[in-house]
């Protein structure tokens, strides 16, 4: 109750107001003390003012029927709410009572209070412009237009022309709204792409450390190895050494018995024991003596065999160290993917992550898409490429396509849609059939030439005037319907014109063979594990097959390039086939999966 009387109380008088002036902020006043507030401006002239409550500045109108200040009539307002171009004045919200009651003013146009109307006046003959040409873009009043200067002119009034302008500033703010929703969208998705770069960035850090790490070991491994090499070399040459040390040792000792023998015989004194001694043993005295002492090689370590087997290890480490940074690159060039449902065929059962993809004997239950095929068993990623290199791994098992393809592949019916087996641009727009128009049915459309000229030659067909704003005219008004759109294409469809009745030109499209227009590029593993690639509808037989059932595809966009490859336990390739090309849009990884009594499935691998 109390917040009411709040409400209704003027905040200057402090008085509860019967009736109340409110502001264009919001804010309520008794009218005495608007006018006495405002009174000192001029009837009908827009000023500025501030409210008394909040010090926001107020744009008003005075009411060109309220008595000015100073007479006594404190029941009356000063604040217009509608200015009348018909009459010229700017009404209070009482005053405009009869404008809104009475049949006669039905026909006036009330705008928002206008505090200087001098700019709406036509200069030739001082009355308020009540309608606008569209031809010359200009308003005109009553006496301009009975004066038949603009007779023939679509001349609307101002509310017509208000209301048709709304209705395209709606169209425009439309077209606004659905700018900004694609401006998030993009700004979304972009979002989303730093998020992903951010994980990415942390992954490929993690994988950088790790390789960093291996690295180091192998380093180690390979210091060790060294060290290892030259200690075994060293301790064969010891070995030898103490084996040949062993050898004179042991001459050295018969030496020594033979010289203690002889000294022994020098200090005998009986001459019968000397001599039968010397005779009995003398033989076998020079013979010992007479043998040479071993005398060993020199030993030296085997520099030639370190250096081999240093240079050894070394080619090792390189391979080593190659191969770390080629599993590394792989790993760094792995783009994430994920399989789109709504390609997926019926005959395909998408696991939750969205990352593998198995073959099923009967249909899935699925809602209707345009997206999805419908004759061959395949499904598309999410994710499209444009630029840069990228690899990918796939587990296949079963009968199976592994395809690079562009979104634009036909998805409905049988011909045409099978990765691999889509037409090129070479079938439609030939070298023979570019130099020259192609011939179009049910009719051929001849082109006439000018007396004493030759037929055009070369591949570009010069439109003449009328041609040119047919083909202009015909395109601004298809883009504005929404039939046609800009073309991803690489080369569009043959262009040409037919007389009409009316002689005017109609521009046709030669459309025959665009259908096909649809490029993809596909390994297949047959169900007897044969290998083939597919392009154009063109098959090259693998004569290879694969051990395993991992496949890594490799992406370079800007050189054209698509490689498949087997990957082995140990992370090695082994080529199986490459196709080179030049991209015109954007492509993605496709799968096929045949043959559900094979098994067949498909898994994205995480590098």
């Amino acid at each position: 109750m109390a917040s009411l009387e709040e409400e209704l109380t003027c905040s200057l008088c402090r008085d509860v107001f019967s009736q109340a002036q409110s502001l264009l902020c919001g804010h309520s006043f008794c009218p005495a003390c608007v006018r006495d507030t405002w009174g000192h401006r001029k009837a009908g002239v827009r000023g500025r003012f501030t409210c008394a409550q909040c010090q926001e500045e107020q744009g008003v109108v005075a009411c060109d029927c309220c008595p000015p200040v100073g007479e006594k009539d404190q029941a009356g307002t000063t604040v217009a709410v509608k200015t009348c171009l018909r009459c010229e004045v700017s009404l209070c919200a009482e005053h405009l009572q009869p404008h809104l009651e009475r049949p006669a003013f039905k026909t006036h146009l009330l705008v928002e209070p206008l505090g200087d109307l001098t700019h709406r006046r036509c200069p030739a003959h001082k009355e308020i412009f009540l309608y606008y040409c569209a031809d010359e873009q200009v308003y005109v009043c009553s006496e301009c237009l009975l004066e038949g200067g603009h007779a023939q002119h679509r001349i609307k009034g101002l509310r017509k022309v208000e209301e048709d302008l709304k209705v395209i500033l709606k169209s425009l703010l439309q077209k606004a709204d659905e700018k900004l929703n694609e401006g998030e969208r993009i700004l979304q998705e972009h979002q989303n792409t730093d998020l992903t770069i951010t994980d990415m960035s942390v992954a490929n850090d993690s994988q950088v450390e790790r390789m960093g790490v291996d690295l180091q070991l192998q380093v180690e491994r390979l210091v060790l190895a060294l060290r290892e090499s030259t200690l075994r070399e060293r301790q064969k040459v010891m070995e030898r050494l103490q084996n040949d040390c062993s050898r004179v040792r042991v001459d050295l000792s018969k030496t020594q018995d033979i010289h203690h023998y002889l000294a022994s015989l020098l200090e005998e004194t009986d001459p019968f024991l000397l001599i039968w001694a010397f005779h009995s043993d003398d033989s076998r005295l020079l013979v010992e003596l007479n043998c040479p002492l071993f005398t060993p090689d020199p030993v030296n370590l085997d520099r030639k065999y370190i250096v081999e087997d240093i240079e050894s290890k070394h080619r090792q480490f390189i391979t080593e160290t190659l191969h770390c940074l080629t599993v590394l690159k792989r790993e760094l060039s792995t783009s994430p993917l994920t399989l789109d449902t709504n390609s997926a065929h019926p005959l395909l059962s998408i696991s939750d992550g969205l990352r593998s993809a198995m073959r099923v004997k009967h249909r899935l239950p699925c809602a209707t898409h345009p997206d999805r095929f419908d004759h061959w068993a395949q499904v598309l990623t999410v994710q499209t490429f444009s630029s840069g290199t990228h690899y990918w791994e796939l587990e296949a098992e079963g009968f199976w396509d592994i395809a690079v393809s562009y979104r634009s592949i036909g998805r409905k019916g049988k011909v045409g849609n099978a990765f691999g087996i889509n037409k090129d641009l070479l079938e439609v727009f030939s070298k023979t059939r570019a130099t020259s128009l192609p011939l179009h049915c049910p009719y051929n459309c001849a082109i006439d030439l000018l007396p004493g000229t030759t037929p055009p030659r070369g591949r570009l067909y010069s439109l003449s005037g009328n041609e040119t704003k047919a083909m202009e005219e015909y395109i601004e008004d298809s883009l504005a319907a929404g039939s046609i759109r800009p073309s991803a294409s690489p080369a569009g469809a043959g262009f040409f014109f037919v007389e009409k009745k009316d002689k005017t030109l109609c521009p046709c499209m030669d459309y025959r063979g665009l259908n096909d227009i649809k490029m993809s590029w596909s390994l297949t593993q047959q169900h007897d594990r044969k290998l083939a690639a597919w392009h154009n509808r063109r098959k090259t037989r693998i004569s290879s097959r694969m051990s395993g059932n991992r496949v890594g595809v490799a992406l370079d966009y800007g050189a054209g390039t698509i490689t498949f490859s087997e990957v082995g336990p140990s992370n090695t390739l082994t080529y199986l086939h490459n196709f080179t090309t030049s991209f015109s849009q954007p492509v993605c990884l496709g799968f096929g999966l045949y043959k559900p009594e094979l098994h067949s499935r498909i898994s994205i691998v995480r590098v």
